[in-house]
């Protein structure tokens, strides 16, 4: 009967916007529908694009309703967690042992399988205040609760979500594990019962809500086959808070269907669950192909090449196939289908720089395809110019042109751009924009915007707002090489938005094209494959040389330290001339992985700067072990070699004195309570690196007649310094490890080496007249461009 009945229903390869995973990500997917009136099981049955591998990934226990869909993430992730059930093993009400704080608990109150010696026992819904809680307690700072639960086949749990309804602020643990923490400061510091929450938080239960689901992460925090403990403490904001709220839930979700279980309440948002691949489908198109546990081929398509969020699908589960401009996961494929969709029409002359007019033509090789056309940087539509016959273009004008045909998805937007000024020595780039999205007075993302403050760097304007916008990017290398692909644009920088020519990040997504830029942007460099990348204004040194960031970082490209590649551009949006940008790698997981050779998934990343919560921000990864860094620092004596030996398994001391010498000799002002980042492999026996970047502030950027004067070095080891640049939690690791006379030993002669061969006067001059050269020509335009340098 399954031979019969299951069937290839609808498959996206290119998937931006139209479904999430569990994880967030937008992958491939591929539904399959039981078009029987039987229920089936699909364990054992195979999935693939590959003939000779008809089993590539194999169904685990699940069934299949009759007339019913079953959505499949071809993601590569391979993934059979799925939830065929949701068990509430904990809920409102159920009893719990609990501590009011008015002392300590034990050490192992979290973890032990035995329960505190004269703990209350109680329902939960522990609280007071509120009137609604099913366990009343005196008025405290702090609650701590704890709940063995017994958890049989822990090889079938796909998920636990733990979801905790308090006020203000909780740490929860499994097994002794911190697994989540709100308003209780930073992961894995010290609580105790007279720790006070670091802001307000109102229960939502009482209002109506229901708390955000937690997952708690089973390969970091793993179940133990039977007895498990779950633990929680609920702070106040202060001790006279007028109330105090904790009802903790957890729910485990099984990948059977599991008898005798409590169903979840109704309000608690629990995550979808899907079945993941092991491969995911080319978007160029290949063979897909189902077959049962006996070796048969049920059902088998070639997708073609299926443009991003469209689907190729069976019409209402019928035999035929088409495409489909609205995708519809699990449910029958009733929307609007398309015969096919067009090619890309064919403009006659290439992106370029051109002394003559150009007589442009455009075509399609689809006869009954009409083009429309702009040259305003919009995206064509059937609204816009309809090409008939040959465009003359005699000045700088960027041409887009679209196909349209009835019964046909549109093509892609094909755009090319014209320029008749200057020439192409630099690396050049021309980004095209809807106009609107950058310029319009009130909503535009490069203008200020009608809520701009009066003076520098004007907080509130348009261009401080965190908003990305579609774009497309060309590069015309001066070597002749080229590329061009649709993006995401947004404002960069920080107080250097207040300039009138602004910083701009390029990111490449799949809603707008290819998930990454597949171009050599720097020839020293030997990958090719950019997630982002950045056209920077050179910040602080915008009016100034508009090279110094890059000259530091290319003086020092022969040190091992962490720093970003360096190339001077021009660039062009809309085809009009936007002057000299530095173009630059973009510091995140993704430029580390590509440096390093390591996962994202294993980097940690740390931002420091003097406005952020606790003078540090996660960016990727867990802040757990900078936390620890940073207490066994400020608390240990690193004159100890001992203590010194533990700090150099967890820093690259040589990565890390290279970092200090280069900020010291550069004289950086804007440093070292500003412009920090670090990272780790979080791998075993990963040690942290500090990444130098934004150094415009130095070389005398300030003052540059009397700069030299300044003490640098007792600048870095300021124990008193003001709020900015130097305070002293910024100079507290060199000040620490400068007590180390092994580490001053090493500081001083790898700064006496630098000084006698990177930091020489000959080097440092040959390498500056080189990157004036680079730009020298193009100068002139620039400055009449932004009336600057």
């Amino acid at each position: 009967m399954a031979g019969q009945t299951i069937q290839l229903n609808e498959i996206v390869s290119s998937n931006a916007t139209i479904i999430e995973d569990e994880d967030g990500d937008y992958s491939d997917w591929i539904e399959i529908y039981n078009s029987s009136e039987d229920r089936i099981e699909m364990e054992g049955f195979g999935l693939s694009d590959d003939f000779d591998e008809k089993y590539k990934w194999i169904f685990p226990s699940i069934k299949i309703n009759p007339k019913s869909y079953l959505m499949v993430f071809a993601s590569g992730k391979n993934k059979l967690d799925y939830v065929a059930s949701w068990d509430a093993i904990i809920t409102e009400s159920d009893s719990w042992y609990y501590h009011v704080g008015k002392t300590e608990p034990p050490d192992d109150w979290a973890e032990s399988l035995n329960p505190p010696y004269g703990w209350n026992v109680g329902k939960s819904g522990f609280g007071y205040g509120d009137n609604d809680d099913n366990t009343n307690i005196d008025e405290t700072i702090s609650f701590y609760a704890r709940k063995s639960i017994l958890i049989e086949d822990i090889e079938k749990v796909s998920k636990i979500i733990f979801h905790i309804d308090f006020d203000d602020g909780y740490v929860a643990y499994l097994n002794g594990k911190e697994f989540s923490r709100v308003n209780m400061g930073l992961e894995g510091s010290l609580v105790t019962h007279t720790t006070i929450a670091t802001d307000l938080h109102e229960a939502d239960i009482k209002s109506g809500g229901f708390p955000d689901p937690i997952i708690i992460d089973m390969k970091k925090f793993p179940l133990n086959e039977g007895m498990n403990i779950l633990a929680v403490q609920v702070h106040n904001r202060s001790l006279s808070s007028s109330d105090l709220s904790c009802i903790p839930f957890l729910t485990v979700g099984y990948n059977f269907e599991k008898l005798n279980i409590r169903d979840p309440d109704l309000k608690m948002s629990l995550p979808n669950s899907y079945l993941h691949s092991n491969f995911k489908i080319e978007s160029s198109g290949e063979k897909l192909i189902i077959s049962n546990p006996i070796g048969t081929i049920l059902d088998s398509v070639s997708t073609g090449l299926i443009p991003t969020d469209k689907s190729r699908g069976r019409i209402q589960e019928s035999k035929t196939w088409s495409l489909f401009d609205s995708p519809t996961p699990g449910s029958s494929n009733v929307t609007y289908s398309y015969q096919g969709f067009l090619s890309d029409p064919n403009i006659s002359i290439e992106t370029g720089f051109y002394n003559l007019s150009q007589n442009v033509n455009i075509s399609h090789q689809d006869e009954e395809a009409i083009i429309y056309y702009t040259i305003n940087g919009t995206v064509p539509d059937q609204n816009s110019n309809q090409y008939v016959n040959q465009i003359t273009i005699n000045k700088n004008t960027v041409l887009r042109a679209t196909a349209f045909k009835e019964g046909w998805l549109k093509s892609r937007t094909v755009t090319k751009s014209y320029i008749f000024d200057n020439d192409y020595d630099l690396p050049s780039f021309f980004l095209t924009v809807k106009p609107q999205d950058f310029f319009h007075p009130d909503s535009g993302i490069y203008v200020k915007g009608p809520n701009a403050e009066n003076s520098y760097p004007y907080f509130g304007a348009n261009f401080w707002k965190d908003i990305e916008k579609p774009a497309h990017i060309e590069i015309l290398d001066s070597n002749g090489d080229s590329y061009s692909a649709d993006a995401g644009v947004k404002i960069f920088g920080a107080w250097s938005r207040g300039h009138a020519q602004k910083s701009l990040s390029l990111f490449a997504r799949k809603k707008y094209g290819p998930s990454s830029f597949n171009y050599k942007f720097f020839k020293e460099l030997d990958y090719d494959n950019y997630e982002a990348f950045v056209l920077r204004n050179s910040g602080n040194d915008w009016n100034s040389t508009i090279l110094r960031d890059g000259y530091v970082s290319t003086l020092v490209s022969d040190i091992d330290i962490d720093r970003l590649s360096y190339r001077p551009s021009q660039l062009y949006i809309n085809g009009m001339y936007w002057g000299i940008h530095n173009l630059r790698e973009k510091t995140n997981e993704h430029y580390l992985s590509a440096h390093h050779r390591i996962d994202v998934e294993d980097i940690d990343i740390i931002g420091i700067n003097n406005s952020a919560p606790n003078n540090f921000e996660l960016i990727h990864g867990s802040s757990a072990d900078y936390y620890d860094l940073v207490e066994y620092v400020s608390n240990q004596n690193l004159s100890d070699q001992e203590k010194f030996a533990h700090i150099s398994s967890k820093i690259d001391i040589e990565e890390y004195i290279n970092y200090q010498i280069v900020q010291i000799f550069i004289d950086n002002r804007d440093w070292p309570g500003n412009n920090v980042k670090l990272w780790k492999d979080n791998r075993k026996n990963g040690k942290w690196r500090w990444i130098i970047y934004d150094t415009d502030f130095g070389l005398g950027l300030n003052s540059p007649l009397i700069a030299h004067e300044l003490n640098t070095l007792k600048f870095a080891l300021d124990p008193n310094g003001p709020f900015w640049p130097n305070p002293p939690w910024s100079t507290l690791f060199f000040r620490k490890l400068i007590q180390n006379n092994s580490f001053k030993n090493q500081f001083i002669n790898t700064f006496s080496d630098y000084l006698n061969t990177v930091f020489t006067p000959k080097n440092l001059n040959t390498k500056l007249d080189s990157l004036k050269n680079n730009i020298f020509n193009f100068i002139p335009s620039h400055k009449q461009r932004w009336g600057t340098m």
